[in-house]
């Protein structure tokens, strides 16, 4: 089944960055039908499916955690159980929605045709699916040892001041998370190994390390007015609610009910929140495509002067 697509958004660009954020909205708004029916078909059930679990871990400590009483109904095994599970549902779910994303960059740039195939997309996801889960964990793995190191010295400042440990901690991780943000380009779109796609970050943001970082700030203050927009209705309905209808005993009487809506408010808006998270994703690959041709563009001119000088001396 082919996906049909525009493609007037060049991917292999020198961009700076408004550029980028304004590629990033055209591509997604030319794409969306056919790359969203990939993301919610494909990716977006296991984090659905996590985040309604994670919605009823979180309401059932809420709810009946906090009261003495009505403790032994949050049963520690089960929600042991249910945190094992998040976990396997979330491995999955962000293995493939990362996969998902760069194997659609990827037949953008191969396809000649003008159209996307959705079982081809699929095929070459579940191709390179356990390739990125294994990336992942080595990633994951990786982070959490920066993130004990970065800790450790934080609080070490902290001696002094807490704001300059906490300085110390925020520009550690921005510095980290800027250097091998294009990190999975690297390693999806042009195939590099585990370790070298980390040098190959750092080696193509080097040039561009403000702009980098200018780039994900800019992205994440995006999420967050999205996140902001999308939590209005849900300030209402909450405010209604407590206005009209809830009182401490309607709550009391009404626990499994408050429960339910509890979990489902909380699953809606994380969801909602990871198909954001494909902006930033997508912003980054355009941005991978931006240093490389830099990279390639300074490279060609140095061997034109290289070629100028020798005829000159010829």
């Amino acid at each position: 089944m082919e996906l049909p697509r525009t493609h007037s958004v060049e991917l292999r660009a020198i961009r700076n960055v408004p550029e980028i954020l304004n590629a990033t909205f055209d591509f997604i708004r030319e794409h969306f039908r056919p790359l969203s029916r990939l993301i919610l078909q494909r990716a977006f059930p296991p984090l659905a499916l996590g985040y309604i679990i994670y919605a009823n871990i979180f309401s059932t400590v809420i709810v009946g955690g906090l009261d003495p009483f009505s403790y032994n109904r949050a049963d520690p095994s089960g929600i042991a159980l249910q945190a094992l599970l998040l976990l396997v549902l979330f491995a999955v779910g962000y293995t493939l929605m990362i996969t998902t994303l760069h194997v659609y960059v990827l037949q953008v740039l191969e396809s000649e045709s003008g159209e996307v195939s959705f079982d081809e997309a699929w095929k070459d996801t579940k191709a390179e699916f356990w390739r990125v889960f294994w990336t992942n964990v080595g990633v994951g793995l990786l982070y959490g040892v920066a993130s004990v190191i970065v800790t450790f010295f934080s609080t070490l400042f902290s001696i002094f001041t807490p704001l300059l440990g906490s300085l110390v901690q925020l520009f550690s991780i921005l510095a980290i998370v800027t250097t091998y943000a294009v990190y999975y380009p690297a390693r999806l779109i042009e195939g590099a190994g585990f370790g070298y796609a980390f040098t190959r970050s750092s080696s193509l943001v080097a040039g561009s390390w403000w702009k980098t970082m200018g780039l994900i700030l800019l992205c994440g203050l995006l999420i967050l007015c999205m996140v902001l927009v999308t939590l209005v209705p849900f300030y209402i309905v909450v405010w209604l609610i407590r206005e009209n209808i809830a009182t401490v005993g309607w709550m009391d009487e009404n626990r499994d009910l408050v429960r339910i809506i509890s979990t489902a408010s909380i699953a809606l808006f994380a969801s909602l929140l990871q198909l954001f998270s494909t902006f930033p994703l997508i912003s980054l690959i355009l941005h991978y495509f931006n240093l490389v041709e830099r990279r390639e563009s300074a490279r060609l001119e140095e061997r034109l002067e290289e070629i100028g000088v020798v005829d000159a001396e010829g």
